[in-house]
């Protein structure tokens, strides 16, 4: 899927859910919460292609929740997806080092609910349930359960073995081979290990011939990076070059399919627990003792405060909605102080939350200073992560913008705003997703610039928010052709002020017909 396919994707399954929301705040209905439950999945699966992990977790926890409620009532239409939720979430959770456990906590109801499916038809969900073995074994490997962790991975093994023969049985059966050889190791039992991943190995190199994908080539590159140190370790130093030349030459086959390398290879040796290379040799994530680990019931505490908000805020009850935000801000900001590596994204978050309660409420005072203290929570990040949190931090700063604009404060409402637009502007250039964003960041840029007199100064960033709205209401992404009307309507106002009455007359007659099409 290209990049653009990927963005329009995205844009079909936000709305999709948006449509559910609105259809359940009419009438709650069963069907209703589980088509959102459903819509919810696809849409994290999504996010996650685009590396956007924390909201695909945000999108997960909900549809699991909303699964959780539907089985009470009808088990058999609603089990399926609640273990998929589970299962998926698992594995987003698992992605980040310190969230394994976690992971583990998620990946273990997925095995039980697949368990319980697959006496009911193990065709469909023994696969499933293998996976999520697998899926489970590797958490609590790098949790330094081994006893735990080796039982399940060699259930997974077993499990992949009575597979229907063939090439997606032999990769599923090396897939849970690799993950049982990496525990084994970490174990102790390198020869049970070794003899583990050399049979995956030979798997491997059976079945990945010309066609192979890329996702198949990262798995096998994955395993060979585990091979070569156990070779070396059984004094076949010769076999582990060997092997390590191997992993090369299939480092440059990926990059010959998929230009997007780096991010395959990252995935694929995060499936199998690892955090990256050194040396040309995998490392494991940190074992959770390195720092001192959260307390999980507040987190569950801040978790159900979110989720609280936010259904409160989506049924436009945002009164009711404020009491739970403003406790998530408070507990988030509190714990940041202490535990920054835990709290300080929630508190971000949290309080970007607080600040979209308080403006629904007309509470723009409030709104300001809560957009203020997530921008300084965003500032905190980036400090300790340059690169990392820029989309979170340049949607503080233009919400922060606006409600200063709110205040009659347009002077300082500029800065904070031109500052969004140039973060988002090379972000964009690599992820559509966020054009839209750039082009709200711009036009409010364009807009201030002009109610402060400096209308030279308005025309670039609102003749640039045009040129962006006119391509997404062109490819008929999304609903963008009120946006553009309204910025083809500020454009003209900023020609008026410079006197270029006959392109301003032409970006009036262009809103009209936009907003009101034939």
């Amino acid at each position: 899927m290209t990049t653009s396919d990927t963005y329009r994707a995205l844009i079909d399954a936000e709305g999709q859910v948006e449509r559910y929301r609105r259809r359940l705040a009419r009438s709650d209905r069963p069907g209703d919460r589980g088509a959102l439950a459903g819509a919810l999945v696809e849409l994290a699966i999504l996010l996650q292609t685009s590396d956007r992990v924390d909201e695909a977790l945000t999108a997960l926890r909900e549809s699991v929740d909303l699964y959780r409620r539907l089985c009470r009532a009808d088990a058999a239409g609603y089990l399926p997806g609640l273990a998929l939720a589970s299962e998926l979430l698992g594995g987003a959770l698992g992605a980040i080092p310190h969230r394994r456990d976690e992971a583990s906590t998620a990946a273990r109801s997925a095995v039980e609910l697949y368990r319980t499916l697959a006496l009911v038809d193990g065709k469909t969900y023994g696969p499933r349930l293998a996976t999520a073995l697998a899926q489970l074994g590797n958490h609590l490997a790098v949790l330094g359960d081994r006893a735990d962790a080796l039982a399940a991975l060699r259930e997974a093994v077993d499990l992949r073995r009575q597979d229907v023969p063939g090439q997606d049985r032999d990769f599923a059966v090396a897939d849970a081979l690799v993950y049982l050889g990496i525990a084994l190791d970490e174990s102790g039992s390198h020869d049970e290990a070794l003899s583990a991943i050399e049979e995956a190995i030979g798997l491997y190199r059976r079945r990945v011939g010309a066609d192979a994908t890329a996702t198949q080539l990262t798995d096998y590159y994955a395993a060979l990076l585990a091979y070569a140190p156990l070779l070396a370790k059984s004094g076949h130093d010769g076999e582990a070059r060997r092997c390590r030349q191997e992993a090369t030459e299939l480092y440059r086959r990926v990059a010959a399919l998929d230009q997007g390398l780096t991010r395959h290879l990252a995935a694929g040796l995060r499936r199998f627990g690892f955090t990256g290379t050194e040396d040309g040799r995998p490392v494991r994530a940190a074992a959770p003792e390195a720092a001192p680990a959260p307390d999980p019931g507040t987190l569950t505490y801040l978790q159900k405060l979110v989720d609280a908000g936010g259904e409160l805020l989506a049924a436009d009850r945002a009164e009711e909605a404020l009491t739970f935000v403003r406790q998530a801000a408070d507990l988030a900001g509190k714990h940041a102080e202490t535990d920054p590596r835990t709290y300080l994204l929630p508190a971000a978050r949290c309080h970007h939350d607080l600040g979209l309660v308080q403006s629904r409420l007309g509470r723009t005072a409030d709104a300001a200073e809560a957009y203020a203290e997530s921008v300084r929570c965003y500032r905190r990040l980036l400090s300790a992560a340059p690169g990392r949190f820029l989309p979170g931090l340049a949607g503080s700063l233009t919400n922060l913008g606006d409600v200063l604009e709110d205040l009659g404060r347009v002077a300082e409402a500029v800065e904070p705003t031109r500052e969004a637009a140039d973060l988002l502007r090379p972000l964009a250039a690599g992820d559509p997703v966020l054009l839209p964003k750039l082009a709200l960041a711009l036009n409010n840029l364009g807009w201030f610039l002009t109610k402060l007199g400096r209308h030279a100064d308005a025309l670039a960033p609102a003749g640039e928010a045009v040129g962006i709205l006119r391509r997404l209401a062109a490819a008929e992404i999304g609903e963008h052709r009120y946006e553009l009307a309204r910025a083809l309507n500020n454009l003209g106002d900023v020609l008026i002020k410079l006197r270029r009455r006959r392109e301003a007359r032409a970006a009036f007659r262009e809103a009209k017909a936009v907003y009101r099409p034939s």
